[in-house]
């Protein structure tokens, strides 16, 4: 799952100013902040990462949802073919027909009526959402569909599974909502801190800006700050990827 250029390029711009306030706030000049890009470039990175598993989250919320249509769908006697039809209808009313999920079902959809083999249409599904949850459902799907098992038997103890484990998953999130809050203020405690000390006490940071010691202890404290807010991220971002 990939970012899309709008957001590429808001994420880049929006890290890039901060960057020049650092550079402010470290060095006392915003043109500091040019001397920062390769943190940029770091800072990208782990939020890039933060923003892809977010994404991947909500796309197995709404896959999930989709398999619960489907499911529901061939308890009322419909097809495989005719329940994925279905589903879409209760994805829209849920997510809106601009949804990730919404957009992958009107391709399957179109696919089904070229008479493609629902097989073969929930594997290329699965494979563009690349999503573990629709790859895990797709291989299920095609070894039943090989091996004459009752499909919708099959789909809904798959579907079951697949409910659990993502209702466990969305636990934990909540769970660590309040720690990844905490986390973003304590992210902020050093920036408002400095600022604190310019308006009641600039002289000394006019020693911190202006001095080569200074300048050398004021960069220290960047790194060690950059490092501590990308360390903090990546616990939050493993945990959610468990």
């Amino acid at each position: 799952m990939k970012l899309s250029k709008n957001e590429i390029i808001i994420n880049i711009a929006a890290i890039q100013l901060i960057v020049f306030v650092i550079g402010k706030l470290f060095y006392g000049n915003y043109a500091f902040g040019i001397l920062l890009i390769p943190f940029t470039v770091a800072i990208y990175k782990q939020r890039k990462k933060s923003l892809i598993n977010k994404k991947i989250a909500y796309g197995e919320l709404q896959f999930k949802d989709m398999l619960i249509a489907i499911s529901d769908g061939l308890k009322t006697g419909y097809s495989v073919e005719n329940a994925i039809k279905s589903s879409y209808k209760d994805l829209k009313n849920i997510y809106g027909k601009e949804c990730f999920v919404c957009k992958e079902l009107e391709i399957a959809i179109s696919q089904l009526k070229l008479n493609i083999s629902t097989e073969k249409v929930l594997k290329d599904m699965a494979e563009r959402m690349e999503l573990k949850n629709a790859i895990l459902f797709s291989q299920i799907f095609s070894v039943a569909k090989r091996t004459g098992g009752n499909m919708p038997e099959i789909i809904k103890n798959v579907t079951d599974d697949i409910v659990m484990k993502e209702n466990v998953r969305e636990e934990i999130n909540t769970s660590i909502t309040e720690k990844r809050l905490e986390q973003k203020v304590m992210t902020l405690i050093p920036g408002f801190i400095i600022i604190y000390i310019s308006v009641s006490s600039p002289e000394f940071l006019k020693i911190m800006y202006e001095s080569i010691v200074g300048k050398i202890v004021m960069t220290i404290c960047l790194i060690l700050y950059l490092l501590a807010y990308i360390w903090g991220e990546r616990i939050v971002d493993s945990i959610m990827e468990e």
